[in-house]
């Protein structure tokens, strides 16, 4: 078994039962408890002055008595019992009848309801990753860092995926964020690691961040090199507890050798959560790129320097590609905000200053490039007028059906019904990944088809986008 590096906890393993992982994780909970009670405890007799006080630098240890060492076994057993009584009730409370079966217990297809969500169409012969397979000769590596914009849809696990509320609705069997698609449609190219529930959460996890200061992982269901988040904002990406810059390095630290054998890539897709909600916009359209607005920027963008640090650090040969901010403006909610010249120059204006800062760091370090995403997102589906007003193109696939820059669940809809970006929206957003993919390293994946795409968002037609 390849050892693991000191201070990494594996996450929760596929097919491990709740109460395996509940117990490996009290386990370790209590070892780091118990050294830390014998801290406690020489300190405070330290300070009363029932035992002799020790040099800082002393390397002697203190030989205590008898009736210490039976203090010490006692507590320990009860700090034992405790915690397994906890482990105990948390189990009997994840089987409940009121309450979901762990993720990795569930995970298979979704079969139709009086909700209306639609049977699952992925199948082993092209979802191998969805399968906890991986590819045996892929081209590519990918690990993915970010927020929303990057956390699969099909995670039972946060995002409630095979419920009436999944992202996607009644249509979320087909609907699919970007890694998603790579994942449908270049599984055998494109290795993102097996996808599966990772991660940690509830008490265990709380008490390994918050008390023992450990690395502990989101708890969600997505490919094993996507530590994407839903809400993430650019302080996510270090965070000593659970950053996701620290996450990949020690997955990266369990496979040394594969990351060495195969072309791998880094994409960091982050800072809408930061620069780009609501009402971020509106101090954008008062005032502009003035000094308040560029120090919220420069902040985030040094978030993303030293996570290019960190990885470049660990390996100089690594690619990483830096997509820049897009501009909320063109998200259906806000259409009917911002209509005016001026607001959307001073909106603009915060935007280039954060894509420039990432350009820089693209182009003082090898081995890192820059994509920008508004200008993908006006290739596609346009941009509003020199007025603000709403000028947006429509895409057409393969099918009758155009898909707009509105709102929805049904795949006609750029963006779906809780806000993201929906299948097309993710597809064309692929389709131009593997585009990168291919310049940067030489590669030879084929690009994805518009066809492809309205079959991943259309599989039986039934909406017009595919034939």
């Amino acid at each position: 078994m390849r050892k693991m590096p000191d201070g990494f906890s594996p996450p929760l393993r596929v097919g491990d039962s709740f109460q395996q992982a509940i117990y490996r994780r009290m386990i370790g909970f209590e070892h780091g408890a118990s050294g830390r009670w014998r801290v406690f405890r020489d300190a405070s007799t330290d300070a009363t002055g029932t035992q002799p006080a020790r040099p800082a630098n002393a390397s002697v240890t203190v030989q205590g008595r008898p009736s210490e060492r039976l203090s010490h076994i006692f507590s320990k057993t009860m700090l034992r019992v405790l915690l397994l009584g906890i482990g105990a009730g948390m189990s009997l409370a994840a089987c409940t009848p009121d309450s979901d079966p762990p993720a990795a217990a569930h995970r298979g297809h979704v079969d139709t309801h009086p909700g209306g969500v639609a049977t699952d169409s992925r199948s082993p012969d092209h979802m191998s990753s969805f399968n906890g397979g991986e590819p045996t000769s892929p081209k590519l590596r990918l690990a993915v860092l970010g927020d929303s914009d990057s956390h699969s849809f099909h995670d039972a696990v946060s995002l409630h995926y095979g419920t009436p509320e999944a992202r996607g609705g009644a249509q979320q069997a087909s609907t699919w964020q970007w890694t998603e698609i790579l994942g449908r449609l270049r599984p055998r190219d494109i290795d993102q690691g097996p996808f599966g529930e990772v991660g940690s959460s509830g008490a265990g996890a709380w008490l390994r961040r918050n008390v023992m200061g450990s690395l502990v992982r989101q708890h969600k269901e997505d490919f094993r090199y996507n530590f994407a988040f839903s809400g993430a904002t650019c302080s996510a990406l270090n965070n000593p507890t659970f950053g996701q810059v620290p996450g990949l390095l020690a997955e990266m630290a369990r496979d040394p050798q594969g990351w060495k054998d195969v072309p791998s890539v880094v994409l960091i897709r982050i800072g809408i959560n930061s620069l780009g909600k609501r009402e971020d916009l509106q101090a954008f359209a008062k005032t502009g790129a003035d000094a308040d607005n560029l120090a919220r920027v420069q902040a985030c963008a040094d978030q993303v320097a030293q996570a290019v640090s960190a990885l470049k650090a660990r390996d100089p040969a690594l690619d990483i590609i830096l997509v820049g901010i897009l501009n909320n403006v063109d998200w259906p909610p806000l259409h009917a905000s911002f209509r005016n010249a001026q607001e959307q120059t001073n909106i603009a204006a915060v935007l280039d200053a954060y894509d420039q800062r990432l350009r820089q760091i693209a182009e003082s370090t090898k081995g890192v490039h820059f994509f920008d995403d508004r200008a993908f997102f006006r290739h596609w589906f346009g941009a509003r007028d020199a007025q603000g007003q709403p000028a947006y193109k429509h895409v057409k696939l393969s099918g009758k059906r155009e898909v707009g820059v509105t709102q929805g669940d049904e795949p006609w809809n750029a963006v779906i019904g809780d806000g993201h970006a929906g299948t097309v929206w993710n597809g064309l957003w692929a389709a131009a990944m593997v585009d990168e993919f291919n310049r940067i390293k030489g590669l030879d994946i084929p690009p994805i088809q518009p066809v492809e795409i309205a079959r991943a968002a259309d599989p039986d037609g039934r909406f017009g986008l595919s034939e």
